[in-house]
């Protein structure tokens, strides 16, 4: 199994293309494939290395890490974001960027620093319940607005994989997980939505009806803060 330590709400949409051809090469036994495209909402400096390095600092060296980090900042520059570091090598060679950290050992005192001081660390499995914050029902917008040629682009290369996928009997869906969908970022998703459907996809907005309900999803309550869903693991 190929596993990579990734979040749907912040891995770059340019890079799903390439994950995924990652993944599927890698496991041959893939039957069904669900991206949440929360992320194209995110532009302009919402658009930050930090999200990208997390990902592809652990995926295995291949092809599509490499087009992975190119595609990525190719994505960066059109969208003119100014909280990307577009130094090739520094997503390349990961150990060149963090030598400035390689001053002293690490030891035993630095593990217990964390294990002390951060409360989910000390829970081995699981994190400890996070209590709600109280938020008005979010509005459900439906504003449009034209996406831009680099998020169109990044898009239709995907749903294009995602087709030969589903001839070699792979399904695949697309997400909207629940979070504040006002303004832009709603009317970003909601093209982004139409053009899913156009293409001839599924889409499962749990943002509206009937998923919302169908989830039991309650805005006044559920949210930790307006982009996190409250709740316990263990």
């Amino acid at each position: 199994m190929a596993v990579y330590a990734l979040s749907c709400n912040n891995m770059p949409v340019s890079a799903m293309e390439h994950v995924l051809k990652d993944a599927v090469k890698r496991q041959s036994s893939i039957k069904f494939v669900a991206m949440d495209l929360r992320n194209i909402s995110k532009v302009d400096d919402g658009i930050k290395s930090r999200y990208m390095k997390r990902m592809t600092d652990v995926m295995p060296w291949s092809i599509d890490r490499t087009a992975a980090i190119d595609d990525y900042l190719d994505y960066c520059e059109q969208m003119d974001t100014n909280h990307v570091d577009f130094s090739h090598k520094n997503y390349y060679f990961p150990f060149v960027r963090d030598r400035g950290a390689w001053l002293e050992d690490v030891n035993k005192d630095d593990l217990l620093h964390y294990l002390k001081n951060d409360l989910n660390l000390t829970i081995k499995g699981c994190k400890p319940y996070i209590p709600y914050i109280y938020n008005e029902p979010f509005t459900k917008h439906v504003e449009e607005i034209e996406l831009r040629d680099c998020q169109i682009d990044v898009l239709n290369s995907l749903f294009s994989y995602c087709h030969e996928l589903e001839a070699d009997g792979i399904s695949v869906i697309f997400t909207f997980a629940p979070f504040d969908r006002g303004g832009e970022k709603s009317a970003y998703l909601h093209e982004a939505a139409k053009l899913c459907e156009d293409n001839g996809f599924t889409v499962l907005d749990f943002n509206n009806e009937p998923y919302i309900n169908e989830i039991d999803f309650d805005y006044s309550k559920d949210f930790y803060d307006n982009r996190h869903a409250a709740g316990a693991a263990g």
